[in-house]
C-alpha cells in the first residue's frame, strides 16, 4: 500500500515520542500490505475499527493514540492502493472530532 501524507506521521511522532515507534511499525506493516478490501486490513490489524467503506480508526500503542485514514483498495487494474492518512492524536484530541469528516492534514 501507498501512505499519503506520510510527513504527518514522522511529525507527531516527533511531538509525542511514545507514539513514534508503534506508528513507525504501522506504516511498515501498511506498505507491505496490498489490502483489497476492509476485510485484508482486518486481518492484518486487529485493533483496526471501520467507521465508513473507505475510513478506518486504528489504536495505535495499546489504545493510547488515534489513527483515521481513508482506503482506496487495491483492486485491478490498480496495482497498488492507496492508504490517505487523515487524523492521527491522542484520545482527548480524537474525542474533540468528526472521524467520517475530519481532513485536517
Amino acid at each position: 500500500m501507498h501512505i499519503v501524507k506520510t510527513r504527518t506521521l514522522v511529525e507527531f511522532g516527533r511531538r509525542h515520542a511514545a507514539a513514534d515507534r508503534a506508528l513507525r511499525e504501522w506504516a511498515v506493516r501498511t506498505r507491505r500490505g496490498q489490502w483489497r478490501n476492509m476485510q485484508d486490513v482486518l486481518a492484518a490489524f486487529a485493533n483496526a475499527r471501520p467507521i465508513s467503506d473507505e475510513r478506518i480508526v486504528f489504536n495505535i500503542k495499546g489504545n493510547d493514540y488515534r489513527l483515521i485514514v481513508a482506503v482506496l483498495f487495491a483492486e485491478p487494474p490498480r496495482a497498488q492502493g492507496h492508504v490517505w492518512i487523515k487524523f492521527v492524536g491522542t484520545h482527548a484530541e480524537y474525542d474533540a472530532i468528526d472521524a467520517l469528516t475530519v481532513d485536517d492534514y
